[in-house]
Parts: structure tokens; C-alpha cells; sequence
């Protein structure tokens, strides 16, 4: 739980990937977005990453953390 880790003094927005319509969120340069998701026991969990529709631009990164 995030207050846990900062008293609550910021709460990060942590929206949930949508499992069955495209999820659409926009960052700025130099900012981030987080969000959570799920998969299941023995189960494979994928997704795709665009920019408008093509290839992410250069100098994008994409961190996944697993907490489980």
C-alpha cells in the first residue's frame, strides 16, 4: 500500500489495465505513468506499447515490477 511507504502525502494514481479494451493514458516528456495488472497462476499476461498507434520513440523505457 503506498500510504505505507510514504504516510500518504502522495498518492500515485495507479490505474488497472483494462483486460479486454485498449487502455489509453498520455505522459509528457520527462514524466512517468504507473499502472497495475494482473495475471493469473500459470498464466501468460502480454500487452503492446504504441505512441499514437507506431513504434514507441527512441529513448522511451518501460519498467515492470513484480510485487508477487
Amino acid at each position: 500500500m503506498v500510504s505505507a511507504v510514504n504516510q500518504g502525502g502522495w498518492p500515485l494514481a495507479t490505474p488497472v489495465l483494462d483486460t479486454v479494451a485498449v487502455t489509453t493514458l498520455s505522459i509528457g516528456d520527462g514524466s512517468a505513468a504507473y499502472l497495475r495488472f494482473g495475471v493469473a497462476a500459470n498464466a501468460i499476461g502480454g500487452g503492446r506499447v504504441t505512441s499514437r498507434g507506431a513504434v514507441v520513440p527512441a529513448g522511451f523505457a518501460l519498467s515492470i515490477l513484480r510485487t508477487k
